[in-house]
Parts: C-alpha cells; sequence; structure tokens
C-alpha cells in the first residue's frame, strides 16, 4: 500500500520553541553544534548545555 511517504527513515518534523513548551514546526532549520537554529531553552541550568538532548518520535499511520 503506497501512503504518500518514502519508504525509508525520514525527517517528518522539526519543532522549535522560544523556550518551553509549545514547540512550533518550522519548514526547516539548520542544525549545529551549539543546536537547532532557532530553538532555545529557558531555563538553562537544567536544560540545554554540551550535553542536551534531541528528541525523536516515531510517526506511523
Amino acid at each position: 500500500m503506497h501512503t504518500g511517504r518514502p519508504s525509508y527513515p525520514h525527517v517528518h518534523q522539526v519543532s522549535v520553541s522560544d523556550g518551553g513548551v509549545p514547540k512550533r514546526p518550522v519548514f526547516e532549520a539548520k542544525v549545529s553544534k551549539e543546536g537547532i537554529e532557532g530553538d532555545r531553552q529557558e531555563n538553562l541550568k537544567f536544560h540545554g548545555g554540551p550535553d542536551r538532548a534531541v528528541c525523536l518520535y516515531s510517526h506511523s499511520n
């Protein structure tokens, strides 16, 4: 069955925030050593830094 999605792993959505939630989808974003462009954390004492996380979620129909 053809779903219109690629049959290989792909990025469905990238979301960013000016701090906290909600995170909003963006068309594209630059990912670098400093993080994802346009995304920031509100509380840098507990979030962000050199060991920050990137969350990946599975998406299926």
